[in-house]
């Protein structure tokens, strides 16, 4: 017991007989009483990711499990008894995403693997627009290439997030690509699918940190720039106008359309630019940037709100450029 006490707390947790154990439970209504189903595999798992009725768990060592309704396999495994993708057997995968119908996985070298749905190139994989209900069914490699520089060099992820119609990959030199469809991607294009991963050139030069999808729409964690770089960019006349100070539009009501084939590729930096606006404006912006003419409310988690921003998030290192 004494020798047990010794030992640092966290050295305690990570030794705990249950660690790395899944449960997962399904909706319900407001009176139905619900009792979780733990996952049983042989190793533990370090971590998971959800899509509309799939997910996904990445196992020690590496390895890679599906459950649910696999659409693009025909099959629907149950909870208790997930599926193991074989075909990344020995790649070593240290990270997983889940979209909407579609997954994603990282190897410890950097390469890209996705699978799932793929009608609107969210896997990346080659144009076959000629074909209708595209499917993935085994996990396949993203080509990704940076042909900007000489020779081009093959890009290494260290990032992966999927939505329903797109994906975002983070490169160890800090920069986002993405592919799929729709103005979440970014990209200054309204020609879509993008069925190879594009660099999202409103972020070049900046350090971004982190990325993550909603259904329609994506948000990167990027660098401060210093102080005189930001006052340089941004003047009194566009912080009234709550314009991006990156966003080198005449007027932003361009933007905001509810056009369906109209889309905006330009990011909105959550930063006192977006404070000044008032919430009726934000609230519209919001419902006529989605594609196809949906709104906000009919994507996860659209009820954010802009109200966690305090008057202090401007001397923190880090902002929000939502797309």
């Amino acid at each position: 017991m004494e020798k047990q006490e010794g030992r640092p707390a966290d050295e305690r947790v990570l030794q705990a007989p249950d660690r790395g154990l899944v449960h997962v439970w399904p909706s319900g209504g407001g009176t139905e009483q619900l009792f979780p189903d733990k996952v049983l595999l042989s190793r533990p798992v370090v971590q998971v990711s959800l899509g509309e009725h799939h997910g996904v768990l990445l196992a020690q060592g590496g390895q890679v499990f599906s459950f649910g309704e696999l659409s693009w396999r025909g099959l629907s495994v149950p909870v208790s008894a997930p599926v193991l993708e074989a075909s990344l057997l020995g790649r070593t995968v240290v990270h997983v995403a889940a979209g909407g119908f579609h997954c994603g996985a990282i190897s410890e070298q950097g390469s890209v693997y996705m699978w799932g749905e793929n009608t609107a190139g969210q896997c990346g994989q080659t144009d076959r627009a000629s074909v209708t209900n595209i499917t993935v069914s085994e996990p396949c490699p993203v080509a990704m290439v940076d042909s900007e520089v000489v020779p081009p060099v093959v890009v290494r992820v260290v990032g992966l997030a999927c939505g329903r119609e797109h994906s975002l990959a983070l490169s160890d030199h800090n920069e986002l690509w993405a592919w799929g469809s729709g103005c979440q991607l970014g990209l200054v294009t309204n020609i879509f699918p993008v069925w190879k991963p594009q660099k999202v050139e409103h972020l070049a030069g900046r350090h971004v940190i982190q990325v993550a999808c909603g259904a329609y729409h994506s948000l990167a964690l990027v660098r401060s720039l210093p102080a005189q770089d930001f006052s340089a960019q941004s003047t009194p006349k566009t912080r009234e106008r709550g314009r991006s100070p990156q966003c080198p539009v005449a007027d932003r009501e361009e933007l905001v359309t509810n056009d369906d084939a109209h889309y905006c590729p330009l990011g909105v930096e959550l930063s006192e630019v977006m404070r000044s606006e008032t919430p009726s404006r934000r609230r519209v912006s919001r419902q006529r940037l989605h594609p196809a003419g949906m709104s906000s409310g009919s994507s996860p988690g659209s009820g954010a709100s802009l109200s966690s921003f305090s008057d202090d998030s401007r001397s923190n290192p880090k902002q929000y450029c939502v797309f």
